[in-house]
């Protein structure tokens, strides 16, 4: 569902930037509605994933946390065989050449 609607995105810079042109007559007005719609197009980028991370860290209990630093420490990903990165039958340098 996201990747549809990122793709079906309207293109609002340029868009906003003919519509401030022709709201605001003064030259300098405009290089400060220009430089605020740039503000807020960036915005979300910014507070949207440190809202997620506010509302994980508010909603995930500390018996998680100590779950996920019990996973981590044996050696990150690679301490379990069933992870893609790092598994058993795997050989470094490969067998037959290198990568």
């Amino acid at each position: 569902m996201a990747a549809p609607t990122g793709k079906c995105a309207p293109p609002l810079g340029p868009t906003m930037r003919s519509v401030w042109a022709e709201l605001v007559g003064d030259r300098g007005l405009l290089q400060r509605a220009y430089s605020l719609d740039g503000v807020a197009e960036e915005l979300p980028y910014i507070v949207g994933p440190l809202m997620i991370g506010a509302g994980t860290l508010a909603f995930v209990t500390s018996r998680h946390w100590a779950a996920y630093a019990f996973r981590q420490a044996p050696g990150g990903d690679c301490g379990f065989p069933e992870s893609a990165g790092c598994s058993a039958r795997s050989s470094w340098p490969p067998v037959g050449g290198s990568r």
